[in-house]
């Protein structure tokens, strides 16, 4: 697993040993309160999500921090929890937002 990944897991699992032993970023998913795709923490998914998405994944590519983002805003921002926020994520945020949008059952799993 390359340094720069992120290892997300519950608390006291196998998957946070392993992030502690090789000195790698651990995310628990138990203690975070962002739904996915919520990355303004503002009880809606929608078109600002995707937007934010694509901010954090534009200063990130160009070499900018993104300090400023908490935990909770890149873990709701990673909805394919591949350790990146990237442009598929905001595709998945704005699928997602459609597909409620147009009064269709939505989950990730129909999307990711």
């Amino acid at each position: 697993i390359s340094q720069n990944s992120i290892i997300y897991g519950y608390s006291e699992s196998t998957a946070e040993e392993y992030a502690d032993k090789y000195n790698r970023e651990f995310i628990a998913l138990d203690k975070l309160t962002t739904e996915k795709g919520d990355v303004n923490n503002n009880g809606k998914i929608d078109i600002s999500d995707a937007t934010l998405v694509l901010t954090i994944y534009a200063e990130n590519a160009s070499g900018l921090s993104i300090d400023e983002y908490s935990e909770e805003q890149l873990l709701a921002a990673d909805v394919n929890l591949d350790g990146n926020v990237s442009i598929s994520d905001a595709t998945a945020i704005l699928t997602y937002y459609a597909r409620n949008a147009a009064g269709l059952d939505t989950s990730w799993a129909d999307i990711i």
